[in-house]
């Protein structure tokens, strides 16, 4: 679980970036791509991300077959940043499809044109570990966080 303080200061992260790069592998062939994402909290608090592919993507393939991911969000300069691994799920249930659909156009304005070109599947990212580090204000020890499978 994430404490108070660091969700505020995560949140004030997450708001400066629209996009993260996720890593994705098939058959050991290791994959990178650039998509739109946005965070989210369950009902109990655990944070989520969400994130849409078009249907036929190679990263979306690669997800089907091991849902095991890598992902980056922060600058090109790596002075405030997080990394880390999630676990996907597959958005099946409409009313979560909406919640997520809803959260990306909040978070990233961008996506809709997205949107209204591509069919697209929504995702659900479940964190397992994550690394935050801010050096814009001098050296501290990165945040670092570990969750639940």
């Amino acid at each position: 679980m994430i404490s108070v303080e660091h969700r505020l200061e995560l949140d004030a992260f997450f708001n400066a970036y629209e996009t993260w790069v996720l890593a994705t592998e098939r058959d050991h062939e290791p994959w990178i791509a650039s998509s739109y994402f946005a965070p989210d909290y369950t009902d109990a608090g655990e944070l989520r991300f969400y994130c849409t592919f078009r249907v036929g993507s190679r990263k979306l393939q690669n997800l089907h077959l091991n849902p095991r991911c890598a992902f980056y969000i922060g600058p090109h300069l790596p002075v405030k940043w997080m990394q880390g691994t999630a676990k996907v799920h597959f958005v099946t249930d409409e009313v979560e499809r909406q919640r997520g659909i809803r959260r990306l156009l909040e978070h990233s304005p961008h996506i809709e044109d997205f949107l209204a070109r591509a069919t697209v599947e929504v995702l659900r990212f479940m964190p397992l570990r994550m690394k935050y580090a801010d050096y814009s204000q001098g050296r501290r020890p990165p945040l670092e966080f570990t969750f639940d499978d």
